[in-house]
């Protein structure tokens, strides 16, 4: 049976309530989390029921409650053999979590955060990201110069499967760079991953969450599911081919 996953930006607590139930619907093996408030994580553990990982970016406020630490988390009902993480871009929010400007948006620490699990004697390395944000989607200075650090990390996996939210379209420069290295597995007939109702500007037709892999590693019924947060939901089956 298929390791069964499930990636998707929450938008910090906006939607708090959806991603739960989405979650709990779900009932994946591994679910990676963009956008998550350090505070939201004992709802989100208790909808995965499962072991989790978070790692901070920067701080920012959160519900008019004053400050909280926001990131990236990965949450698994099967047990973490092995895990880390690894930043680029900026400092390590590790020995110092940084206040988000949001003058400058593209200038927080970015994460790769890991996980290896195995299901049914097969054994999968997770990672986890919220890549480089930039104005209008085409990249930048900042962004380029993290995406060949995270090309560096990358190296470090012999097998992996990547998710996240990359904030670079399928199509323009920085996805082409990902996809000349690595297999992309949203559908081709997807044309975004934007949800138009719940995200603050509208319909925007454009694919900038992914699911990437290695040789050897095999992706099948992909879905893309709105109603869960700006961002849609994927949700996908991950098997090895040998």
């Amino acid at each position: 049976m298929a390791l069964k996953l499930v990636c998707v930006n929450i938008e910090g607590s906006r939607h708090l309530d959806k991603v739960v139930s989405f979650l709990k619907q779900e009932s994946a093996d591994v679910v990676l989390l963009q956008e998550v408030f350090e505070s939201d994580l004992a709802k989100l553990q208790e909808a995965t029921a499962g072991n989790f990982k978070f790692y901070p970016m920067c701080q920012k406020s959160y519900a008019k409650k004053g400050q909280d630490n926001w990131g990236i988390a990965l949450l698994s009902r099967l047990p973490f053999e092995d895990m880390g993480e690894n930043y680029y871009g900026l400092t390590d929010p590790l020995v110092k979590v940084p206040p988000y400007d949001q003058n400058t948006p593209g200038e927080v620490s970015k994460v790769v955060g890991w996980i290896k699990v195995t299901k049914e004697g097969r054994q999968f390395t997770i990672l986890n990201t919220h890549f480089t944000w930039t104005p209008n989607g085409w990249p930048n200075d900042r962004q380029l110069s993290d995406l060949h650090e995270l090309f560096g990390i990358l190296t470090k996996f012999p097998e992996f499967i990547l998710c996240g939210d990359f904030n670079a379209p399928r199509g323009r420069p920085v996805w082409t760079e990902i996809v000349d290295l690595y297999q992309d597995n949203i559908p081709a007939e997807v044309t975004t991953t934007i949800d138009g109702e719940l995200h603050l500007k509208g319909d925007l037709q454009l694919v900038v969450d992914g699911i990437f892999t290695t040789p050897g590693v095999k992706v099948s019924d992909v879905r893309v599911v709105s109603g869960v947060s700006d961002h849609c939901g994927l949700v996908a089956d991950i098997s090895k081919e040998f």
